[in-house]
């Protein structure tokens, strides 16, 4: 993954929403995930990006906009070379602490290899 940039903090909207402009300069995206607590929102800026949703699969470009309701697994792909798009999650909750704004990487790793002991953490956590 690229370059996060924060564009509205969690702080400013009192936790209600965060908005985030991603760049990626190589193709590939985050493991399939969800987010028990958020919803999120997608406007692409640039490139061409294939998403999960659930058993969906939509193909976006410059201009398209995606709905991924809190608790169904997602995962967003990057298909081209470069890509860019904006982000909300809403509630903001903790995720830009998770992210660690303005960078991150998501380490891809098994669904199997995290504990339900973890995952309970991690749900907590979010809350």
């Amino acid at each position: 993954m690229g370059p996060i940039d924060l564009k509205v903090s969690a702080c400013d909207t009192n936790g209600a929403l965060s908005t985030s402009e991603y760049t990626g300069y190589t193709k590939g995206g985050s493991p399939l995930h969800i987010h028990p607590f958020q919803d999120e929102v997608f406007y692409t800026l640039e490139g061409e990006h294939l998403f999960r949703v659930g058993d969906e699969r939509y193909h976006l470009t410059a201009g398209d906009t995606i709905f991924l309701p809190r608790n169904v697994p997602h995962a967003p792909c990057q298909l081209s070379d470069k890509g860019r798009y904006l982000y909300c999650f809403t509630p903001s909750g903790k995720m830009e602490d998770f992210c660690g704004i303005p960078h991150f990487r998501i380490s891809r790793v098994s669904s199997t290899s995290v504990s339900r002991k973890n995952s309970a953490a991690i749900t907590k956590y979010f809350q």
